[in-house]
């Protein structure tokens, strides 16, 4: 069995043959008993497959697959879960707490004077008073 009759076989089931290769196709299924017993068995496979799809997948499941093919996406994609959701949710709140963190940080340091941990925290220095204080 050639290449070119499989080619031609194959393309039967999908494509409009003109009418020398259906002519072709004809006169070489007459006389091959293995292409013929080929086209059985892809007549019965295409038959499961379209038996099985209606069941198995939403609908118009072909469309989005050919979309995507063709390069044609969604432009809106789903929320992928409760993660997703949160992370879209806090991503502005967490910007905002890091901008107020940094402006408090340079408050404290200006108000300060005192280019130490301490002096951003508000902690006094040590003296005598307060380690005294702190000891009773």
């Amino acid at each position: 069995m050639k290449n070119k009759w499989l080619d031609l076989l194959r393309r039967s089931f999908d494509d409009h043959l003109s009418r020398p290769d259906q002519e072709t196709l004809k006169r070489v299924l007459a006389e091959s008993a293995e292409l013929r017993s080929e086209k059985r068995r892809l007549t019965d496979l295409r038959n499961l497959i379209a038996s099985s799809s209606v069941e198995s997948f939403r609908p118009f499941f072909t469309e989005r697959v050919m979309d995507v093919v063709a390069g044609r996406r969604q432009t809106r994609t789903p929320v992928n879960g409760w993660r997703s959701a949160l992370g879209e949710v806090f991503r502005p709140v967490a910007i905002a707490a890091a901008l107020t963190i940094v402006g408090l940080l340079i408050l404290g340091l200006s108000i300060s004077g005192n280019l130490s941990l301490e002096g951003l925290l508000g902690i006094p220095e040590y003296s005598l008073e307060n380690i005294v204080y702190a000891m009773e």
